[in-house]
């Protein structure tokens, strides 16, 4: 049976559907990125962000055996959040066909049932388009991470931008970045196995440092 990766945040928007779940400690990467030559970083960063305010909820988790999931069910409204996203996809757009490759967030059971024949004909038709099949792999491939971006804050007086992803560092999405505001780029980031950093110039070439913990 093939199991469909959860919806990412940034896909939201597109219609599919979308649960939040902790997302374990060890797979986190916590990045901080700065513009070494320019000197409003909130002014160029802004044509990538979303900003709003979203209901907090407390959360109940039940699993149905019966079909095999988890079922999150609100069961009080806490308070309202600001959120801050750096969306990758105002960055590099992920297609609508890639991004379809996750219906409702569901399994795709009986190979043979309509549903399932029409989800491999078009991840058929993805690969051959695009080279990727579905929006996990195209994310990684594109974007650099799994999903997009979370708890976006700027630090350091303003002059840097903190946030999550998942797995990896979004280096390709931030190479795709500074082509765009056509500046070089500074990457921090701690991925729990060490410390990097990269300053990503225009001409493609990278300056990097690791050092495991």
């Amino acid at each position: 049976m093939h199991k469909t990766p959860p919806t990412p945040p940034s896909l939201a928007k597109s219609g599919a559907s979308f649960q939040t779940n902790p997302i374990p400690m060890s797979d986190i990467v916590i990045n901080i990125i700065s513009l070494p030559k320019i000197s409003d970083f909130q002014v160029a960063l802004s044509p990538f962000l979303n900003q709003g305010s979203r209901i907090v909820r407390e959360r109940i988790e039940l699993d149905t055996h019966d079909e095999w999931r988890d079922i999150i069910l609100p069961t009080g409204l806490h308070e309202i959040e600001e959120f801050l996203e750096l969306d990758f996809n105002k960055i590099l757009p992920m297609p609508d066909s890639i991004a379809a490759t996750l219906p409702a967030g569901e399994d795709v059971y009986d190979p043979s049932s309509s549903e399932s024949v029409g989800w491999f004909a078009l991840v058929e038709e993805n690969l051959k388009s695009f080279g990727h099949e579905d929006w996990y792999n195209w994310s990684f491939a594109k974007w650099g991470c799994k999903w997009g971006t979370c708890d976006c804050k700027f630090v350091e007086d303003g002059k840097s931008l903190r946030f999550y992803t998942e797995y990896n560092p979004p280096i390709a999405g931030l190479k795709k970045l500074v082509q765009i505001l056509g500046t070089p780029l500074f990457l921090k980031y701690d991925d729990f196995e060490g410390a990097g950093t990269i300053l990503m110039h225009l001409d493609g070439s990278e300056e990097r440092t690791y050092e495991r913990h």
